[in-house]
């Protein structure tokens, strides 16, 4: 799966607080391969500050065919994207925009 580089757009926690002191988007260009029947494909994210503990949002700006998609937080500065495929059939996506949000819980400091 080719990925561009990760981009950082905003930062912001206002709209959390109380709950989360870190709240960051970020960005990236994603060509998934081929998802086979029941089985998943994952990208692996090099996003500088990641941490254990922190939640992970994550979209996909094209149609995903019937797979699901998560992300979550697989090592210091390092985010899994995973696409999954529960159907019949194998799915190829398009190439199109990742976009993650990591939240830190107030109570986590790495």
């Amino acid at each position: 799966m080719p990925v561009s580089a990760v981009t950082q757009v905003k930062a912001g926690r206002s709209q959390f607080q109380g709950v989360f002191e870190h709240v960051v988007e970020y960005e990236a260009l994603v060509d998934p391969v081929s998802v086979n029947s029941n089985s998943f494909e994952h990208e692996v994210l090099n996003i500088n500050g990641a941490h254990f503990g922190d939640f992970c949002l994550v979209s996909f700006e094209a149609d995903l065919q019937e797979l699901t998609i998560s992300a979550h937080v697989s090592g210091l500065n390092t985010v899994d994207i995973h696409f999954v495929n529960n159907t019949a059939g194998a799915i190829d996506l398009p190439e199109a925009q990742v976009h993650l949000v990591l939240l830190r819980p107030i109570h986590i400091h790495p």
